[in-house]
């Protein structure tokens, strides 16, 4: 059964329909727009895209776990940024977020791909309206969980993976076990197949679409699994809100689009860098 304050709280940011909580618009957009980031100075700008693709081999100064920003740590850094730079603008503010060049190393870095902004925006969903936390519904690929344990002495010096250990892990690792037993970051183990797959959510039909459904798409320009984030729902146009770029120089960043559906599928060519759609996924404490 669930808690009151659980029950209460899904009475005040959307309403029950059978089986399935319906969010509001606004509750979602609310968690969105946290990403758009507000100076003090009066600048502002959407939170820009970063994606963990670096050699980290080649440059150890490279933190892993790149493109997962909270927007409280992008706001910070950009308000160190402001500090040095008084008249920088939001173009430039966004460029020294995300390109190493900041003198104290704990600002740099500081951008948000597509699976860590979906996370971040669906966990305070879950704690706001469910009262729990996104990484009990998530899962981590077992070849992500051995790649870890077996090559990275931080995960190493947490916990140490007997070989038989390894051999009786399950496909998909429980996210919860894996950060409490290597304590690592639980958006840092997020990723967009992650969220798309069936132990973490279940496909829905477009005619049945809902706000807070993810998009599962794929990038036509070979960087592969891409998704979206169902905001509101109008007469055949759905406002999606997701992280992405152009190409590799692009900047990029978080983003509201609009384009139009059917019962069938999205557009997802009209979206600014268009993507192929594959489907409506809805993670499983939602359905």
């Amino acid at each position: 059964m669930m808690r009151k304050n659980s029950q209460s709280a899904q009475r005040r940011y959307g309403i029950v329909a059978g089986m399935s909580i319906v969010l509001d618009s606004s509750v979602v957009l609310d968690e969105v727009n946290r990403f758009h980031v507000k100076l003090a100075n009066g600048v502002s700008f959407w939170a820009p895209y970063l994606a963990n693709h670096y050699n980290h081999s080649q440059d150890p100064n490279i933190p892993r776990g790149l493109g997962k920003a909270s927007s409280d740590e992008i706001e910070k850094s950009a308000n160190y940024i402001v500090s040095l730079f008084p008249n920088a603008s939001s173009e430039e503010i966004r460029q020294k977020l995300i390109d190493g060049s900041l003198a104290q190393k704990e600002f740099n870095y500081k951008g948000v791909d597509c699976s860590g902004f979906a996370y971040h925006v669906m966990h305070a969903l879950y704690q706001k309206v469910l009262g729990k936390e996104l990484m009990d519904d998530l899962s981590v690929p077992k070849d992500d969980v051995l790649n870890g344990a077996q090559k990275f002495e931080e995960w190493k010096s947490a916990y140490l993976l007997s070989n038989q250990e390894a051999e009786e892990l399950q496909d998909d690792v429980p996210m919860r076990w894996v950060v409490e037993t290597f304590k690592r970051k639980p958006v840092n183990l997020c990723r967009a197949a992650g969220l798309m797959s069936d132990f973490s959510s279940i496909e829905v039909p477009v005619s049945s679409m809902q706000i807070g459904d993810l998009v599962d798409l794929f990038s036509r320009e070979g960087y592969g699994p891409h998704l979206a984030i169902v905001c509101s729902l109008d007469d055949g146009v759905v406002s999606l809100a997701h992280s992405g770029r152009k190409d590799p120089s692009d900047t990029g960043g978080v983003l509201i689009e609009e384009v139009p559906f059917d019962k069938l599928k999205i557009d997802t060519s009209k979206l600014q860098v268009p993507r192929d759609f594959r489907a409506i996924r809805r993670l499983k404490s939602f359905k």
